[in-house]
C-alpha cells in the first residue's frame, strides 16, 4: 500500500508521493489569486439566479436565517455597535454627500479602516466599497485608478491622529486626573473626563453620546465615583463645547496642571485611556479629595 510522503495517510495516486488531499492543498495556496478570479467570474455570472435562490430558501427557511444572523451579531458584537454609533453620529452624511473615490451619490456607504473605530472611515458608494473590499474583478483601467485613490485615501486616515498621540499634545497621567476628577464641581464635568478617558473620543461625540451605547461593566471609574450620573447622557443637553472646554481648563489651572503642562487639551486625556481607576487608586482619590478640603 502506497502512503502520502506527508499526512501518512493511503495514496492511491499513482504518479505522484502525495495523496489528492495534500496536492489539492498545494495548489489551493500557489494558485490563491487565480482561483479568486475564476470564483469572481463564475460569481458575477450567474449572480442574478443566485440571489433569487438565496431569497427563496430564506423564505422557505426563516427560522434557520434568524438563528444565524443572531450568532453572526454576538460573534461581531463590537463590530455591529461601531457600525450604529457611525449611522447614528454620520448618518447624515449618506444624503447629503458623495462618494469619496467616484464621486457618485447612488447607495452611499461607509468603509471603516483598521484599527475598527466608528470615526475612522470613508464615504463610498455600493460599487466602490466592493471593488475596495476585493469584491469585484478589476477589467478596466479606470477601475485600476479608483482602487489606487481608495488606497490613498485609507493610508491618510491610517496615518492620521484620532486619539491625541500628536507629539505637541502632553499626557495626563493617572494622578493628574484624579485630581481633576476630584478638583471638579460639577457631575457633568466629571463624567465628561471620564469618558473621554476610556473611550478617547472627539469633544463632539463625548457630548453626544448616548447611554445606551455604553456598556457600563467595561467603564473604569474612580471608587467613589456616582455610576449614575451616567443618566444625564447626552451632555450635549446641559452644555456646549465651549463650557466643555472652559471647564477642563479652569480645573487644569486650579490643580496646577497648567503650569507644568500649559499645551494641555482635553484631548490629553485619550492619551492614557483605558488604565484602571477603580479599587487600587483609591488612596489617590481621597489624597486629592484631603488637599482639596470640602470637595466630594
Amino acid at each position: 500500500m502506497k502512503i502520502c510522503s506527508k499526512c501518512g495517510e493511503e495514496n492511491t495516486r499513482k504518479k505522484s508521493d502525495i495523496c489528492k488531499k495534500c496536492w489539492r492543498k498545494e495548489y489551493n495556496e500557489k494558485n490563491s489569486e487565480h482561483i479568486k478570479e475564476v470564483n469572481q467570474k463564475r460569481y458575477l455570472k450567474n449572480r442574478e439566479e443566485n440571489l433569487k435562490k438565496s431569497k427563496e430558501w430564506g423564505q422557505n427557511n426563516s427560522e434557520h436565517v434568524a438563528k444565524r444572523r443572531r450568532e453572526s451579531y454576538w460573534k461581531h458584537v463590537e463590530n455591529e455597535r461601531t457600525r450604529r454609533l457611525t449611522n447614528y453620529h454620520f448618518g447624515h452624511l449618506k444624503k447629503s454627500s458623495n462618494c469619496q473615490v467616484c464621486e457618485g451619490d447612488i447607495k452611499l456607504d461607509f468603509h471603516h479602516i483598521p484599527p475598527y473605530r466608528y470615526d475612522r472611515f470613508i464615504i463610498t458608494c455600493k460599487d466602490c466599497h466592493r471593488l475596495i473590499e476585493g469584491k469585484l474583478i478589476i477589467t478596466s483601467d479606470k477601475q485600476k485608478q479608483l482602487l489606487e485613490k481608495a488606497n490613498r485615501l485609507i493610508e491618510k486616515i491610517k496615518n492620521k491622529s484620532f486619539d491625541g498621540n500628536d507629539k505637541k499634545t502632553p499626557k495626563i497621567t493617572r494622578e493628574e486626573l484624579l485630581k481633576l476628577i476630584w478638583i471638579s464641581k460639577y457631575e457633568h464635568h466629571k463624567l465628561a473626563y471620564i469618558l473621554e478617558w476610556n473611550f478617547g473620543l472627539k469633544p463632539t461625540d463625548v457630548l453626544n453620546l448616548n447611554k445606551e451605547y455604553i456598556d457600563i461593566k467595561k467603564i473604569k471609574v474612580p471608587e467613589n465615583f456616582n455610576i449614575k450620573s451616567l443618566d444625564i447622557m447626552p451632555l450635549r443637553n446641559i452644555f456646549k463645547i465651549r463650557a466643555l472646554q472652559k471647564a477642563f481648563t479652569k480645573d487644569c489651572k486650579t490643580s496646577g496642571l497648567l503650569e507644568t503642562k500649559p499645551n494641555v487639551k482635553f484631548i490629553s486625556l485619550s492619551q492614557s485611556k483605558n488604565v484602571s481607576l477603580s479599587k487600587n487608586d483609591a488612596s489617590l482619590a481621597k489624597e486629592t479629595e484631603g488637599e482639596d478640603g470640602n470637595r466630594k
